[in-house]
């Protein structure tokens, strides 16, 4: 569904220097809520600034969300029936965002820097944050987060 909406959201912008990063983000990540917690207290909160990237940094940039949302979905809250998951991305500069996506789940494993090694899932964001020259940090805070910054160069803003 995340390659579908993808596809879907390049083919409706008029450029694939202009991809409304905001509105595919958001709708991405209501899909994955309805996919994966569709009845229960778990919720989601998103703060997602509003601007336009290339095609070049809005696909991994939408593969990384789908992966560390769909994680904290299916393993943050493990025997619980309330929690938050929250995605933000904010603008740091005129090229420089930083996404976050946070929970109040029960956190990163002790072994977390072993299970890197090991993940096929978190081996695939590191590889797309590599690919878009941008870092990634994980790390405990009421629950797991990951921040991913990164430069998107070829945009516009509202």
């Amino acid at each position: 569904r995340s390659m579908a909406l993808m596809h879907e959201y390049l083919y409706k912008s008029e450029s694939l220097a202009h991809v409304d990063v905001h509105k595919y983000l958001a709708e991405l990540a209501d899909s994955l809520m309805r996919s994966y917690r569709p009845h229960t207290g778990i919720t989601l909160e998103k703060n997602i600034t509003h601007a336009y990237f290339d095609a070049d940094t809005v696909v991994p940039l939408g593969l990384i969300v789908n992966e560390l949302v769909s994680n904290a979905f299916k393993y943050a809250f493990v025997d619980k029936t309330e929690g938050t998951v929250h995605i933000a991305l904010e603008r740091l500069n005129n090229e420089e965002f930083k996404l976050i996506v946070s929970d109040n789940g029960i956190g990163l494993p002790d072994n977390f820097d072993k299970l890197l090694h090991k993940s096929l899932g978190i081996q695939l964001v590191k590889t797309l944050v590599r690919q878009m020259k941008g870092t990634l940090q994980s790390y405990n805070q009421t629950g797991a987060v990951f921040e991913v910054q990164f430069s998107a160069k070829k945009k516009t803003t509202n």
